[in-house]
């Protein structure tokens, strides 16, 4: 039988005394996070598991008794083993009894394989660990990954520890399900695994130190209704009424494969997730990681497949393994590649030996110069089944890469796929927006206009030979069609989120500094934490611009100075140092976390919105040419401009302009309902609430040459836009609701014949299921320089799976 006991010093991974919600910490920081201060006593105590023991003499299993004799007959022998212990280096007398104990909680012929640890309740030291733990730490950095904030995790470690008096003495049947997860690095490669550790409370007993409070089921009720009302849970359960007695076993589950995928998924949905040689080497170790391979290759690179559909700018998306060996990967020549093949049949291509290869071109000799014997070479592809890129892992060894890869990968694929057609289109928004700002993007609609114009002015030119100044281009009689998809909340929300990340960087500070001041005699030190705790309070309580600035100014400039020089005095104050330095974003040189995840998601929610517009209003066009504009704010805006004078020929009816009206109904709908669906998929939820604006005149609109965009023209149609501007911040008449609500259409009017119009398509709209049955009329509240308007507000439906 081989068990052991390990020294505590063992579990102890190097001293990491600065983290954040979801960083790799150590069990030194894991007990600064608060399970330290858990105020209930607790002792190590072998009492429930020998009285469960006990009860287990008489067993018709035969094993099962002789198991319950021989641990029984080292109790008898040893009296000290029914008594409390304050720590685990007090059972070193008893070494063998605990080892044979523990092969009760996890069998001896599972010993090489069983991943397990028991330890005192509630405390992460263990008295014992299996072989098999012991051997995967020995191998490993032993690190504790957490979801949660420092107050957070010591919340939920007091709630358990109350539910489990509360169970125990007080008749309830609360379920404990207390897990952490554990994050194994290995120090020679930095592959990551990651294990489940479920802990049980089958051995625990709450010990009354004094006579028990009495508690009424409905105050039990208010407490389990209010679970995170902590000084609610300390005043009906002190702590000093009660010990806690006990051991509790962890049994540890391998969650490599889901833990991975998970953490790839939100790294390539980040912002440049694959547009920097750094992004794609720390792709390259999840990979290695999820393949648990430490010589593992990863290429990423993007290309168009056929050449025609290649387009004129080159995508800065080039990591693949012959990036600096060979310009083109599907240059002529290259027929019949190994990229060629997995590009022209779109399936993946596993070359499991190189060497092997039948007929190779110079990129498969140029692959054998790089180290490569096996090779895997997948195609990723667009929405429209068009190859944007490809993908490759090689290994140095033949069958270092083989069929077990190809199988696994179809887990990878996508999310690879769908960043490299985010990072894409990112790179054609830029190109678009640089387009648009030093140059005129002329909406094809009216680009005859634009020419016919041109043309005139080129005529004129050569008569006269002098140059001509540019003729007004105006569209008279059109009828605008405004709508927008706003972000609820989303200024509150960014402030909230830069707001959490001061609160956290000021903390790791002030963490540091305590560390500093406690090892170090150097008086600044003293003054800068009482500086940083000042800050604390301060944006604790608010944050606006005047404070971002000076809490900024105080941690880049003054701070981090002192930081610096503290790193060449202490070795452990150098790597805490070092880990903080680490967490900063290296563009702004602080904290960046809560508030990235916000602007992650704004983007997120925009890119879907104005992609599904695009592809609608690409259909919208064969109904009627019309000039289209939408804009990206924190949501998206879009506006119509539909009449006769934008047709360069045929007629426009009243029937094109209603049928726009309920295009632009149906569109607002879709964009809810697919709001709704994304919110799983963003790091930050947000919401959209949606506005529609009738107006029933048509008006003029004008290029203006200065800005290089249309607005409208005259005085009197400058009333659309002062509307338009105020409506999205209005008030339902006599009270404080917003008009806006998030989930819901609100369709602004000021005439009757427009309310008839559209309750007409909100019946339509009803019928085919996009929005409840309920229809609100509702007068708008006074606006400056506004009066008199009246709204149609209804409900979307969720979209039926």
């Amino acid at each position: 039988m081989s068990t052991s006991t390990l020294p505590i010093e063992k579990l102890t991974a190097p001293k990491t005394k600065h983290c954040g919600p979801g960083a790799l910490c150590t069990e030194e920081d894991i007990k600064q996070w608060g399970f330290a201060d858990v105020p209930y006593p607790m002792k190590l105590s072998f009492e429930p598991f020998i009285r469960y023991w006990e009860a287990r003499l008489e067993s018709a299993n035969a094993g099962e008794a002789l198991l319950a004799r021989e641990i029984l007959a080292g109790v008898a022998a040893n009296s000290r083993l029914r008594e409390p212990f304050d720590c685990a280096e007090e059972l070193a007398p008893y070494k063998e009894w605990v080892e044979l104990a523990m092969t009760a909680l996890f069998p001896a012929a599972q010993a090489g394989i069983q991943l397990g640890k028991a330890s005192k309740p509630f405390d992460l030291q263990p008295f014992y660990v299996t072989p098999a733990l012991e051997k995967l730490m020995n191998d490993f950095k032993v690190r504790y990954s957490l979801i949660n904030t420092e107050q957070l995790v010591r919340a939920e470690s007091i709630i358990r520890v109350c539910s489990l008096i509360l169970n125990q003495l007080y008749g309830q049947k609360i379920a404990l399900h207390p897990t952490l997860v554990l994050a194994l690095e290995c120090p020679k490669t930095s592959m990551q695994a990651f294990y489940k550790l479920q802990a049980t409370g089958q051995f625990l007993k709450v010990i009354p130190t004094k006579p028990l409070k009495k508690l009424s089921q409905e105050r039990i009720n208010q407490l389990l209704a209010n679970i995170y009302d902590l000084d609610a849970w300390l005043e009906a359960l002190p702590p000093d009424r009660f010990e806690i007695h006990g051991i509790i076993p962890s049994y540890v589950a391998d969650i490599s494969e889901e833990e991975i995928l998970s953490r790839l998924k939100y790294k390539l949905l980040e912002q440049d997730a694959i547009m920097n040689s750094e992004n794609v080497r720390e792709l390259e170790l999840m990979v290695r990681s999820f393949f648990r391979n430490p010589e593992l290759r990863l290429g990423l690179t993007a290309l168009d497949y056929p050449r025609e559909n290649a387009v004129e700018h080159k995508y800065k998306i080039r990591f693949d393994l012959l990036a600096k060996r060979q310009k083109n990967l599907l240059a002529p020549g290259t027929e019949n590649s190994v990229y060629e093949k997995a590009c022209r049949f779109q399936e993946v291509l596993l070359v499991e030996d190189l060497e092997a290869f039948p007929k190779k071109t110079i990129l498969e000799e140029k692959l054998l110069e790089e180290g490569v014997r096996s090779l895997l070479v997948a195609p990723l592809r667009n929405r429209k089944g068009q190859v944007i890129g490809v993908m490759e892992l090689a290994a140095p060894q033949p069958y270092g890469v083989n069929s077990f890869y190809e199988a696994r990968l179809r887990d990878l694929l996508p999310l690879f796929q769908m960043a490299l057609e985010r990072s894409r289109d990112e790179v054609d928004n830029r190109l678009e927006a640089i387009i648009r700002e030093r140059y005129t993007n002329i909406h094809p609609s009216v680009e005859w206009k634009f020419i016919r114009k041109a043309f005139k002015i080129l005529k004129e030119e050569e008569r006269t030979g002098h140059p001509v100044g540019s003729p007004p281009i105006v569209f008279e009689g059109v009828y605008p069609l405004y709508a927008q998809a706003d972000i609820v909340g989303s200024s509150n929300l960014r402030n909230k989120a830069i707001q959490a990340d001061f609160i956290d960087n000021l903390e790791s500070l002030r963490h540091l500094l305590q560390l500093a001041d406690a090892q170090l005699d150097f008086p600044l030190v003293r003054h800068y934490l009482h500086e940083t705790e000042e800050r604390l309070d301060l944006i604790r309580k608010e944050i606006n611009s005047s404070d971002e600035n000076l809490v900024l100014e105080f941690i880049k400039e003054q701070v981090h100075p002192l930081l610096e020089e503290l790193r060449g005095r202490d070795s452990e104050l150098a790597f805490a140092i070092g880990k903080y330095f680490e967490r900063l974003d290296p563009g702004l040189g602080v904290i960046y976390q809560k508030r990235k995840d916000f602007e992650t998601s704004v983007s997120l929610l925009n890119d879907a919105i104005a992609e599904y517009l695009d592809i609608q209003e690409a259909r919208a066009q064969e109904m009627v040419p019309h000039y289209f504009e939408k804009y990206r704010t924190d949501g998206v805006e879009f506006e119509i401009y539909a009449g006769q004078s934008i047709l360069k020929s045929g007629t426009f009816k009243p029937i094109h302009l209603k049928n726009l009206r309920l295009w632009q109904l149906l569109a607002v709908c879709d964009i809810t309902r697919m709001v709704e669906r994304l919110q799983k998929k963003l790091p930050v939820p947000l919401k959209t609430a949606q506005l529609v604006f009738v107006f029933n005149n048509p008006i003029a609109i004008r290029f203006r040459l200065d800005e290089k965009r249309f607005d409208v023209d005259g005085a009197y149609n400058i009333r659309y836009e002062i509307i338009k501007k105020r409506i999205d911040k209005a008030y339902i008449e006599g009270t404080r609701e917003r008009l806006t609500q998030p989930g819901k259409i609100a369709i602004v009017y000021a005439v009757e014949s427009d309310r008839q119009e559209y309750e007409e398509y909100l019946k339509h709209l009803i019928r085919e299921g996009y929005i409840e049955p309920e229809i609100e009329d509702l007068a708008v509240g006074k606006l400056q320089g506004v009066q008199g308007l009246r709204a149609l507000r209804v409900r979307v439906k969720p979209a039926q799976e």
